[in-house]
């Protein structure tokens, strides 16, 4: 269990224990995502689905795009004696089990898609009590380096064991198994939380800068409890999104929201493409599975770890700027592999590859997040609900990945392969530009 309270920028250092939490906490929202875009597909296959309907099944995801909506009320109302985090955190924790099981005697796809949803729904809500969290016990460059790798590799767990472990151990009955372990993992965690006493940590306290501001003097450890009327929560959401908009204003902080807008546009399109592609050019659809989903998954896991570990030795900013050249040159590869030959009888070059990219990927994604935690502390962001203006740039993060998604198959269908990746790979380098102009302000 997490230990004591986060503290302020002297109470620096790493808790392996609050790491775990954190770990635990990413691993189960990446669980119905998991599910959602690499098992559930396969599921409804199965059950006759057309492929056009199942290609309509992002919009289950839409809670983490508009997640930013509630974001104000999880990081300010809460039930003192229960914490302030964990007063959202368990009962999300909760739901996403309840919803899970009701699954378990049923094999209605509607209900099932109803379920996906208000999990995803739930999750997104429980994220952003997990990166307020974060935000009040990572508290150096050191921490939030671990902490961001804890948060990447956590999510993409989740994703790997409710999108490719799991359904592969329950073959005859993948359903079960993935709604199964949903549920187990999500309530044990839940009633291990329950059984520790009062709050997970304690709020950071608030800054010099705070307490300097009539709106926002009182520290979040004070602050009500439970919204008394709708008029209210107006005002509440009104005072944090202006406090926001006024830090998107300053100029050192343009940077990071083009950066965050930009640097997976490339990565995204190309790797929503690269399935097609190598269907396309006869790779058995179990092994394009195998390779881009387990095998590559994996290699990500190892590059997030390693993004983690050189973002604590040398710098986010450092770390972002070296792999993403890295990656750019991976880019290149997919272009190259457009271009020749590509054959499941010698499947080395391109596992290579998909390796390389899933690498460097990994790296930036857990420098980028590191930065915007730092980006998102008491002292820097401005404004004592740090976790709702972490979801801020979370949102807008996850508005440029979106788009390029949406966008990938226009421009695959326009151009050609060898031509696409050839753009993916220009398209991430442009981020490198931003990434120059940023700085970590964690110390």
């Amino acid at each position: 269990m997490a230990g004591g309270g986060a503290g302020g920028a002297g109470g620096g250092g790493v808790r392996w224990g609050e790491l775990v939490l954190l770990l635990m906490l990413y691993l189960v929202q990446g669980l119905p995502f998991g599910m959602q875009v690499k098992t559930l597909p396969i599921l409804l296959r199965q059950e006759g689905v057309s492929l056009s309907a199942i290609s309509s099944l992002g919009i289950l995801s839409l809670p983490w795009l508009v997640k930013l909506a509630w974001a104000p009320l999880v990081d300010s109302y809460y039930w003192p004696r229960f914490g302030r985090r964990k007063s959202w955190i368990v009962p999300c924790l909760i739901i996403i089990g309840g919803a899970a099981l009701t699954v378990l005697p049923s094999r209605s796809i509607p209900h099932m898609l109803v379920v996906i949803f208000v999990m995803n729904l739930a999750a997104s809500v429980q994220d952003i009590a997990t990166d307020g969290l974060a935000i009040d016990v990572l508290t150096d460059e050191k921490s939030l380096a671990f902490g961001n790798a804890a948060q990447v590799v956590g999510f993409k767990a989740g994703m790997m064991l409710a999108g490719g472990l799991v359904p592969w151990y329950f073959a005859d009955n993948p359903w079960l198994g993935c709604f199964g372990v949903i549920a187990v993992v999500t309530m044990g965690l839940a009633a291990l939380l329950l059984m520790h006493k009062g709050p997970i940590t304690e709020s950071a306290p608030a800054t010099s800068a705070d307490k300097g501001d009539t709106a926002s003097a009182t520290s979040a450890a004070a602050r009500p409890a439970v919204a008394h009327d709708v008029e209210d929560i107006v005002h509440k959401m009104k005072e944090v999104f202006g406090m926001i908009l006024r830090q998107f204003k300053q100029p050192a902080v343009r940077p990071l929201l083009l950066l965050l807008l930009t640097y997976k546009s490339g990565e995204v399109m190309a790797d929503v493409m690269f399935k097609p592609f190598l269907l396309d050019e006869g790779v058995e659809a179990d092994l394009v599975s195998l390779w881009t989903g387990v095998i590559g998954s994996a290699f990500s896991i190892v590059g997030s770890l390693a993004g983690g570990y050189c973002s604590g030795r040398f710098s986010a900013r450092t770390t972002l700027l070296v792999s993403g050249v890295l990656r750019v040159a991976a880019q290149l590869g997919r272009a190259l592999a457009a271009v020749l030959t590509v054959s499941a009888d010698s499947p080395l070059p391109i596992l290579t590859l998909i390796a390389t990219e899933a690498i460097t990927g990994g790296v930036v994604t857990t420098a980028v997040f590191t930065l915007m935690m730092a980006q998102s502390q008491p002292g820097v962001a401005g404004t004592p609900n740090t976790a709702t203006f972490y979801t801020t740039l979370t949102t807008v993060e996850l508005v440029g990945k979106s788009a390029a998604s949406i966008l990938s198959g226009v421009f695959a269908e326009h151009m050609g392969y060898e031509a696409f990746f050839f753009f993916t790979a220009i398209l991430s380098a442009i981020p490198l530009w931003f990434a120059r102009n940023i700085k970590s302000h964690a110390q």
